[in-house]
């Protein structure tokens, strides 16, 4: 039997030529993992205060990061975390999962705003 797929959010747009996305920025993907872990990635342009705001948001959300990776590259920031769920009942499904992804967009889209 095949695993599961992932629970993840992304946005991306096929190319004609052989199908491969081209990634549309802001990308923001959260893949339920075991044990309560969660793998969060974002890539987006960078703002003056995007890094710490989008931290402060995962954490926000009961999730202890355990991992980041920050990449800059030219005016685009890459954040690959991976963070553990804070709950008492050890039910991983507790994270609303599209409301984190609504949120860190709202971010990212303030701080290239503002």
């Amino acid at each position: 039997m095949a695993p599961a797929a992932p629970s993840s959010y992304q946005t991306a747009t096929p190319l004609a030529n052989g199908g491969a996305p081209t990634v549309i920025f802001p990308l923001v993907e959260i893949i339920s993992m075991r044990n309560n872990a969660w793998r969060v990635n974002v890539i987006c342009e960078k703002g003056p205060g995007t890094l710490h705001r989008l931290i402060e948001r995962i954490e926000q959300a009961a999730l202890r990061l355990m991992h980041v990776d920050v990449l800059m590259n030219g005016h685009l920031l890459e954040l690959r975390s991976v963070a553990l769920l804070q709950v008492e009942d050890n039910d991983s499904t507790a994270l609303d999962s599209a409301a984190l992804r609504e949120s860190l967009l709202r971010i990212i889209n303030e701080e290239l705003d503002g």
